[in-house]
């Protein structure tokens, strides 16, 4: 029995071993980083795919067209049989005749001249297909951007809390501190009092935080597509990193960043891309008015093999072999004569499409110079102002540190010492929210520039 009770508590001990390992793999699994982040949303996105999708239909598409160029081989194979009856030619009368006729037929054809349509298709169907692929690769930039402002938003909202959190577990300290001192009434009822108001405040705070990063998390799980719940790591970013980032917004110039932002910009290329999809359209419609011509070459081969069954009565009959080449060549040639009102509309279409293109390119590029001023703007501006913020920082930590050894010694007020406390929460809270802001906003600057996240 005492064996038998060992030999369950030490089951119970490995099971319960493997259930924490088990817990804790399934929880590091389920852990993203920053980058992580990005490189799953980058596979997995629905948006992404749908586009992907699209860019695959039109390579196709464009590959396909090739197909022309190909001769196209024809076989076919013929077996049958006719029965009557005629006019035996050597006895002038009526005999019963049979035919049996078995054919085989190989003919190719190829085009060699459209001069209207092929070169043209060509064109359109590779504009379609540089369409696809910047409006893929501006997609994978605007999701990139928005996990890092989502990022942003969840880590500056859990550094928050944690600073709220530290406030209040403060603040239950001098609860404890008062409740002693009140026995020896070196502290008044209404000083506890103080403590726990405050305490009331900074847990209302926190909960706003935590609702704020529970909402963070739910966009960056609908950016990524995350199909389960999932927890994000914000200790991606360590001190070495940060300071290369601060290094690189002292540094770098507005210029040198406009230029590296609207060179080889995807969603530029897009558009530029869309105005040569409608050159080329305008060029068809044009060419309408003009008289087309193709030209395709046909060459084939037919085996014919017929027996002959002549009158039964004497067994006569005879074999019939044929063959033949036969060679063709196809000249078309296409008047537009009644379409005068579609060719027009057609070309007003494709103008109006020119201009469109070239309107929208044009706010476009000046939506992408203003989105790269303004993001350069916030981070240079978020970094002076957490410079600033750590020199207040280092004022107040003083002050605070000498009120402290004054209220311990009564020489200080409690009302005063929980100010001077209230003020530097509140510049830590500050300060750690300004770092984070700034990292952030200067990493969205980087990326934009460099159009990647290997600094990281």
């Amino acid at each position: 029995m005492r064996y038998l009770k060992e030999s369950i508590r030490g089951r119970r001990l490995l099971f319960g071993c493997l259930m924490m390992v088990m817990g804790l793999s399934v929880r590091a699994q389920q852990s993203f980083t920053l980058k992580q982040t990005i490189d799953y949303a980058e596979t997995h996105s629905l948006l992404l795919g749908t586009s992907r999708v699209e860019l695959d239909k039109n390579v196709f598409l464009e590959k396909n067209l090739v197909n022309n160029l190909i001769p196209t081989l024809t076989f076919n194979s013929n077996l049958g049989g006719l029965w009557g009856r005629s006019i035996d030619p050597t006895t002038n009368n009526f005999t019963t005749n049979q035919t049996i006729f078995q054919t085989l037929g190989l003919q190719s054809s190829i085009t060699l001249l459209s001069s209207s349509t092929f070169n043209l298709s060509k064109q359109i169907a590779k504009s379609n297909t540089e369409i696809a692929r910047y409006r893929l690769e501006n997609q994978l930039m605007a999701l990139k951007a928005n996990i890092i402002l989502s990022y942003l938003n969840m880590v500056g909202a859990r550094a928050k809390a944690a600073m709220t959190e530290r406030s209040i577990e403060f603040y239950a300290k001098q609860v404890r501190v008062t409740d002693t001192l009140i026995a020896y009434q070196r502290r008044t009822l209404p000083d506890k009092i103080r403590f726990q108001q405050q305490i009331s405040s900074d847990s209302v705070t926190l909960l706003r935080q935590q609702s704020a990063i529970q909402e963070a998390m739910i966009q960056l799980q609908g950016l990524a597509d995350h199909q389960a719940d999932v927890t994000y790591d914000n200790t991606d970013i360590n001190d070495t990193t940060a300071n290369g980032l601060f290094d690189y917004i002292q540094q770098v110039r507005l210029t040198e960043l406009e230029s590296a932002f609207l060179k080889d910009h995807p969603g530029v290329k897009e558009h530029y891309a869309s105005i040569n999809l409608n050159k080329t359209q305008l060029r068809i419609a044009k060419r309408a008015w003009v008289p087309a011509v193709s030209i395709s070459l046909g060459l084939g081969s037919n085996y014919s093999d017929n027996y002959f069954l002549l009158g039964r009565p004497i067994n006569y009959f005879e074999q019939v072999i044929r063959n033949n080449i036969s060679q063709s060549v196809f000249i078309n040639l296409s008047l537009p004569i009644l379409n005068h009102n579609a060719n027009k509309r057609s070309i007003y279409q494709a103008e109006a499409g020119i201009r469109q293109q070239v309107l929208e390119s044009e706010s476009n590029v000046q939506q992408l110079r203003t989105s790269i001023r303004s993001a350069y703007n916030d981070a240079y501006y978020a970094f002076r102002s957490y410079q600033q913020s750590n020199i207040s920082l280092r004022k107040i930590e003083a002050l605070v540190d000498l009120n402290t050894r004054l209220f311990k010694t009564n020489r200080l007020s409690v009302i005063d010492f929980i100010q001077s406390a209230r003020e530097l929460n509140s510049e830590l809270l500050n300060n750690q929210d300004l770092r984070t802001t700034a990292l952030f906003k200067i990493i969205l600057l980087k990326f934009y520039a460099s159009k990647n996240l290997n600094f990281l």
